[in-house]
C-alpha cells in the first residue's frame, strides 16, 4: 500500500468488514486493502452468540483455530442451545444437540472482533483503529476518503469501497 492510495478501503471493522479484508488477502493477494475501524474493539456487547454453522465460515476464512484457542482460555463459551422469545410469548428453543458441525459459542464481541481483525492485520490488511471515515466521494473511477481525524497512516484514496457498517449503513 502506498500511503495515499489502496485498491479496496473497507468501512466497518466487525466481522463483516474483517471477513471482507480476509477473504480479499486470500483469494486477491496482489490487492492492496485498509480497514476503517471508529473503535480499538474495547466496548462490550451482550447477548451474541454464534451457532455451530458459524464453524465453516471461520475455518474457511482460517481463523478457527485462533477461535478455539480463545474459547479454551474462557474467552468464549461453548452453548449447547438457544432459547429466544422474538415476539412471541414463550421463548423458542434451539438445541444444538443434533446439529453436524458441534455447538454454538456465547462470544465476548469485543474480542471476537478484535481477532478477527488481529488475523487481517497479520495477512496484510492495514488495519486503521479509532479512525472514523467521516466521508466518502466517487471521483471518476476512484474514492476519495476523508477520515475524521487526521491519521498518518491512513489511506486518501481508493478503487472500491465496501460499506460493512452494519445497521449504521454510514455509506449505503
Amino acid at each position: 500500500m502506498t500511503r495515499d492510495h489502496v485498491d479496496v478501503a473497507i468501512v466497518g471493522g466487525g466481522p463483516a468488514g474483517c471477513a471482507a479484508g480476509l477473504s480479499l488477502r486470500a483469494h486477491a493477494p496482489e490487492l492492496t486493502v485498509a480497514l476503517f475501524e471508529a473503535t480499538a474493539w474495547e466496548s462490550p456487547r451482550v447477548g451474541e452468540t454464534l451457532p455451530p454453522l458459524a464453524r465453516r465460515l471461520l475455518e474457511h476464512l482460517g481463523v478457527w483455530d485462533a477461535f478455539r484457542g480463545q474459547g479454551r482460555h474462557n474467552i468464549h463459551r461453548e452453548i449447547h442451545g438457544t432459547a429466544a422469545a422474538w415476539g412471541a410469548p414463550e421463548p423458542q428453543e434451539r438445541p444444538y444437540l443434533f446439529a453436524t458441525q458441534g455447538n454454538g459459542w456465547h462470544l465476548d464481541r469485543a474480542a471476537f472482533d478484535a481477532l478477527l481483525a488481529a488475523e487481517a492485520e497479520r495477512r496484510g490488511v492495514t488495519v486503521l483503529r479509532q479512525t472514523r471515515l467521516r466521508r466518502a466521494e466517487r471521483t471518476g473511477t476512484t474514492w476519495r476518503l476523508h477520515p475524521a481525524k487526521a491519521a498518518a497512516d491512513a489511506p486518501r484514496t481508493a478503487r472500491f469501497l465496501i460499506d460493512a457498517t452494519g445497521s449504521a449503513a454510514a455509506f449505503a
